[in-house]
């Protein structure tokens, strides 16, 4: 047991090789562990507020966190400074990720928004608004080209990066989603709520643009381990029981052409850089 924060502990991470853990608290600090020793290795200060996120890059030498102080920081994991702290927000910053690509970090929080900011130019490139409440999370497709928030509304939002546009609304849960992760290869994501279950999904994502007509809702488990499959083209269980209001509740609720490409998606204020 590793006990180090006067303050309940928010976040907590990872290094890539596995050998630090990162945790962020309500004590406004993160710390650094060495996971073999247990022993205290660092503290990271300059957040005004709680800790709610906080996340290692890929190559373990800096670290992101957000906080309640509606700031953004990007740390040296090894010299342990702050390089750059990005104020532009309006709101309680939930949730804090790096790209798939290393050059740029996702936000969410209480503001209704979801931020991509360059960390080379120390700019905000892509920026996309939602409208029910806090966005919990996001989690961005392995191939750096999607991305998926959670929010109060209890639906997913996928988003195309390179279109800077949202591609699907998806519902299935009862109650705000709070948090999305992809699987390794990308060709699943599964969704947790405030409902008390976690959905697994099919991205059915294509190399271009989600021209097939969108991520399916495979798999329901409940936190009395109940499983039930619901009445999609993704399940291929035979003998599960079709339900066909849990179908319905699963389709987009957004205005779609044949290949279920939203018509008319929201005015974003920018587009995501070529990088991407």
């Amino acid at each position: 047991m590793i006990k180090g924060h006067c303050g309940p502990v928010r976040t907590v991470a990872f290094s890539p090789d596995g050998e630090r853990l990162l945790t962020g608290s309500d004590d406004k600090t993160l710390k650094g562990w060495d996971v073999g020793s247990e022993k205290f290795l660092f503290t990271l200060s300059g957040h005004l507020n709680w800790v709610r996120s906080g996340e290692f890059n890929d190559d373990g030498r800096l670290i992101v966190s957000g906080s309640d102080d509606k700031t953004i920081c990007l740390w040296d994991s090894e010299r342990h400074y702050c390089i750059h702290q990005f104020t532009e927000i309006i709101g309680m910053v939930a949730c804090t990720r790096f790209h798939p690509d290393g050059h740029c970090i996702g936000s969410c929080g209480s503001d209704q928004c979801i931020q991509i900011w360059d960390i080379r130019c120390k700019m905000l490139i892509q920026h996309y608004t939602v409208t029910e409440g806090w966005v919990h999370s996001l989690c961005f497709h392995p191939s750096g080209d999607f991305m998926i928030s959670t929010c109060d509304d209890a639906t997913l939002r996928v988003w195309d990066l390179r279109e800077g546009r949202m591609l699907y609304m998806l519902r299935g849960h009862e109650g705000p989603t709070t948090c999305a992760e992809f699987s390794k290869t990308g060709e699943y994501f599964a969704s947790g709520s405030s409902d008390e279950h976690v959905m697994i999904w099919q991205s059915n994502f294509s190399d271009s643009c989600c021209t097939h007509p969108g991520p399916l809702a495979m798999t329901l488990y409940t936190t009395h381990s109940d499983i039930k499959c619901s009445n999609v083209p993704s399940c291929q269980n035979e003998t599960c029981e079709h339900d066909s209001q849990m179908e319905e509740d699963f389709q987009s609720d957004v205005p779609v052409n044949d290949n279920g490409i939203i018509r008319q998606p929201p005015k974003l204020s920018k587009v995501l850089d070529s990088h991407l």
